[in-house]
């Protein structure tokens, strides 16, 4: 996978960081072992002080409204004369349903969980939501939060280079606690 860097730095201290500490695949883990995709967004922790993938809950209508979607979606495929007769367009009823089944896992977990959203890198919920700006390129853009430590303000420019890694699958509990890291595809 190929993924452009931001690089992130503060103007009055020597602060560096980048976009690329949010980089991964995060799933949550049922009690079945069943993995679903961890809704998350890129975050200030105040524990790391430093930009962090953090959990993000602010979706629940979202996912709501993407179950119906699907469903209508898949209704209107099972409901043609081509797939009745000759059973065209399966895989998009099937893509159709694994989504339905993810979006009811994500939602099933937002209705259980208890605990604050927390970083993902150290469990810390002393967290706030940052939007990482995407700059034209050459451009330095600020972000919308101060750098605690000193002050100063935070900066942002596309890196000069990107990654090509592929990226371990990172298991967290449904509470938002890192369970495991799983290498490989």
């Amino acid at each position: 996978m190929s993924m452009e860097d931001v690089e992130i730095w503060c103007d009055r201290c020597d602060f560096k960081s980048g976009s690329g500490r949010t980089f991964g695949r995060y799933f949550y883990e049922l009690k079945n072992g069943q993995l679903v995709d961890l809704n998350r967004e890129p975050g200030w922790c105040y524990r790391c002080e430093n930009i962090e993938s953090i959990e993000n809950f602010s979706d629940k209508d979202f996912i709501k409204n993407e179950i119906d979607n699907n469903i209508s979606a898949r209704q209107k495929i099972t409901t043609s004369i081509s797939f009745k007769l000759f059973g065209h367009q399966k895989k998009h009823v099937m893509q159709f349903e694994e989504k339905i089944v993810q979006m009811n896992y994500r939602l099933f977990i937002h209705e259980q969980r208890k605990s604050l959203p927390k970083c993902l890198r150290c469990g810390s919920t002393d967290i706030i939501s940052v939007k990482i700006p995407d700059p034209p390129e050459g451009a330095i853009e600020e972000l919308p939060i101060m750098h605690l430590k000193c002050g100063g303000r935070l900066l942002a420019k596309h890196s000069d280079f990107r990654v090509n890694i592929i990226l371990p699958k990172l298991i967290y509990t449904l509470e938002g606690d890192f369970i495991r890291k799983e290498t490989g595809r």
